[in-house]
């Protein structure tokens, strides 16, 4: 019998760390019935139809100083109800709340760093880090890139941080009637080349570079996601004269549809972790064009399956000019690029490894 565990996350709203979630846990639960469950802090989330059991919420009302009581006390709670032996919290609000309602239990408690977390930058941060160290009985990043702020902090043990990078079951191609349909809904030529790219509409994703790197290029952009930018990158591709070539579709239940459509697959990220999303795009045998950032160019290897943008943001429109006149296809890289994350970054291996953690292995 494997530990049961429980994934303490804000929410199971559309994001990356929310669908690998989901995807941890199912196949836990298909291995293990009943072995795992997922909480969420502050609300469910559309993702949480995916799941293949129910999910749990506390309903936190964070705003209260310094905590919610009532949440914390139903974390506990459940822990009591489920049996549980692990808590696996995913970033910095969920830590917090694990780190509270753990201590002083027999639950072990494990935290996932999904990216370079601007909470662990300033004293004030650093400390508060710190104090959540002290309740976590393992932290692990999903990259160098999202372990160097908690190995950096002088109040934390460096060799404390370990390194499990995210894996992901190998998604599989959208049927071409989807594809097509999908096509349709949107107002592209047919013969028109197309970019785009699935995430948060925040600043971090920085597709605002993105839209001025093509402004003069002959291509149509599609983004699949919301959020706070949506605003800002409307009016910023109506005052370069692009808005009838930039389509923000929103949040989409099944973004696979979109990234097929995609001549390229573009993360022009000003931070990551190790991205959900490029995973996927790279499952799908998707051209990628990413910036150095994270672990963007550990995934496509080089520049075997890709294209890594140089920091001088001046390059980049010469660099999409000339992808865009040559879109790469070839069977075999696309064999290839499927073979590279189902081999490396498949969610069995990812949860083999979480497995040692959960039972205290060092």
């Amino acid at each position: 019998m494997s530990q049961k565990v429980i994934h303490l996350v804000i929410s199971l709203a559309h994001g990356g760390l929310e669908k690998l979630v989901v995807q941890w846990s199912n196949l836990r639960n298909e291995r293990d019935p009943g072995s795992t469950r997922v909480c969420c802090i502050d609300e469910v989330g559309d993702l949480a139809v995916e799941l293949n059991r129910d999910v749990d919420c506390l309903f936190a009302k964070r705003g209260r100083f310094p905590w919610d009581r009532e949440a914390v006390q139903k974390l506990r709670d459940l822990f009591e109800t489920f049996g549980c032996d692990v808590v696996h919290s995913h970033n910095l609000a969920a830590q917090q709340y694990a780190a509270i309602a753990a201590g002083s239990t027999r639950v072990r408690h494990v935290y996932t760093q999904h990216g370079a977390n601007l909470h662990n930058f300033g004293l004030k941060d650093r400390l508060r880090s710190a104090w959540l160290a002290r309740g976590t009985d393992a932290l692990v990043a999903v990259s160098e890139s999202a372990a160097d702020p908690l190995r950096k902090n002088p109040l934390i043990a460096a060799e404390r941080v370990r390194l499990i990078e995210n894996g992901i079951a190998l998604p599989e191609p959208p049927a071409a009637g989807e594809v097509a349909a999908v096509r349709r809904s949107l107002p592209i030529p047919g013969e028109a080349r197309l970019i785009g790219s699935v995430g948060r509409l925040s600043p971090v994703k920085g597709y605002d570079r993105l839209l001025r790197a093509v402004a003069d290029v002959d291509v149509h952009v599609v983004l699949v996601g919301d959020g706070p930018e949506r605003a800002k990158l409307e009016r910023l591709a109506e005052s370069l004269g692009i808005e009838d070539r930039v389509h923000l579709v929103g949040a989409q239940a099944d973004p696979l549809p979109y990234v097929m459509l995609m001549d390229w697959f573009v993360l022009t990220s000003r931070s990551e972790g190790l991205s959900v999303a490029l995973l996927e795009a790279l499952g799908l045998g998707r051209a990628t064009i990413v910036t150095d950032v994270g672990a963007n160019r550990r995934v496509i290897d080089g520049d075997r399956f890709g294209i890594v943008l140089p920091d001088h943001e001046e390059e980049w429109p010469q660099i999409f000019a000339a992808a865009i006149e040559s879109p790469d296809r070839d069977p075999a890289r696309i064999a290839a690029a499927r073979e590279r994350v189902a081999g490396r970054f498949g969610a069995a291996q990812t949860l083999e490894q979480y497995e040692a953690v959960y039972c205290g292995a060092e």
